[in-house]
């Protein structure tokens, strides 16, 4: 993974996000996952509790794509990842 992009805002990930990073997220829709796959995500956390349905588990092993959950809310989650290394997805910190 090149960095980490927290958002639940599919917009911003597409507009902000690139290469093969974390994508962290509380939705759990199939727009997360089409998303995920057009910015070529390498696997998309669910914070705060949130599990994906069985079409979503599906979706993402279709297409190849990890999913991982937290209880964490998505500020604590982004703070812990960048505490162990994982940089952000701006240009300042890569």
């Amino acid at each position: 993974m090149e960095a980490g992009f927290a958002s639940d805002l599919m917009s911003d990930v597409l507009a902000f996000a690139s290469g093969r990073i974390l994508l962290l997220t509380g939705l759990t829709n199939p727009h997360v996952i089409h998303t995920a796959t057009m910015i070529d995500a390498a696997a998309i956390v669910f914070v705060r509790g949130k599990r994906p349905d069985k079409s979503l588990i599906q979706a993402a092993r279709e297409v190849g794509l990890p999913l991982l959950g937290t209880r964490f809310l998505m500020y604590d989650s982004c703070g812990r990842l960048f505490q162990a290394g994982l940089k952000g997805c701006s240009g300042e910190d890569r």
